[in-house]
């Protein structure tokens, strides 16, 4: 399925009198000269080529920190937060050819009466503390704001069934070396029911190892979750650097109908490892006990 990125130069302004000026996106705003705190009105024109059989979504993997969303000046979403992924159907609005995507971000600056001891947004390191100048002073501590468009912008085209989200794999360590892998995989049939099948193939990345996974299904209309089980005999395990090497795997999924037709394909990297905490607060990474570094404690908070 074809992904467009609109990722690139953008155009921003901070009110409706100022005229557009240039800005990259994706980025910090701050990294590109603009220490603001409030609204930046952002806007790019682009250009896609539609099919009718497919359906098409517009997707931010992270915008910091409220947002509206308009494509060719219809109101499609609105959001609240500065790490989580999220994505709007936009069949019935996109055009073939040149369209108009415009989102409001919105990075305020907190009031001295609820910052930072009762702050409502939640930026991570790029709350306070030592990544901010002031850090969690009052006055200071919001100095040189984040905000923006900080992660990927993408229209991907779908079929009318498809993988919804991401696909999740979840480890599970069993005794002599084995492993049994849960692989979720959301799905959307927006169509008729009818028979679909599966088709995994799991890869090592950088070292030889592949296995497949096949089975069909009958799906109705509407969302799900399937689940799929697979146990592999003593895989190669993601662990820390310096207690071994970060072995990763690649799952990809092809979603095809009965007459063997591609409807849909996605892939994910993942690694199989275990993280186990026990009621003495001892760390445990695949089975073998650990000491977590670079953490820390407020004990203010």
């Amino acid at each position: 399925m074809k992904t467009l990125s609109l990722n690139g130069i953008w155009k921003y302004r901070l009110n409706e009198q100022e005229e557009y000026r240039d800005i990259q996106a994706p980025s910090n705003w701050y990294l590109q000269g603009l220490n603001h705190n409030g609204k930046v009105y952002y806007k790019r024109m682009f250009e896609i080529s539609t099919q009718k059989d497919k359906d098409y979504y517009l997707i931010f993997k992270g915008v910091d920190y409220f947002y509206k969303v308009k494509l060719n000046g219809r109101l499609i979403g609105k959001h609240e937060g500065y790490f989580q992924e999220f994505s709007y159907s936009i069949t019935d609005i996109l055009k073939d050819g040149e369209n108009l995507l415009e989102v409001e971000v919105d990075s305020p600056r907190e009031s001295v009466d609820i910052w930072p001891n009762k702050k409502q947004l939640i930026k991570g390191i790029f709350n306070h503390h030592d990544t901010r100048p002031g850090s969690w002073d009052p006055e200071y501590g919001q100095d040189r704001n984040t905000g923006g468009i900080w992660n990927d912008t993408l229209i991907r085209e779908k079929g009318k069934i498809h993988v919804d989200k991401i696909i999740k794999v979840s480890p599970l360590l069993l005794n002599g070396g084995l492993v049994c892998l849960d692989i979720d995989i959301p799905l959307n049939n927006i169509t008729s029911p009818q028979e679909i099948e599966i088709k995994l193939e799991i890869s090592g990345i950088g070292f030889k190892e592949n296995l497949k996974i096949n089975k069909k299904f009958f799906l109705s209309s509407g969302k799900y979750h399937i689940h799929l089980v697979k146990t592999l005999d003593k895989p190669k395990l993601w662990t820390a650097w310096d207690r071994g090497k970060p072995y990763l795997y690649n799952l990809r999924c092809k979603i095809l109908n009965s007459a063997k037709e591609k409807l849909d394909e996605e892939s994910v990297r993942f690694g199989i490892r275990e993280i186990k905490i026990d009621d003495k607060w001892n760390w445990y990474l695949n089975n073998e006990r650990f000491f977590p570094r670079g953490t820390n404690i407020i004990p203010t908070q």
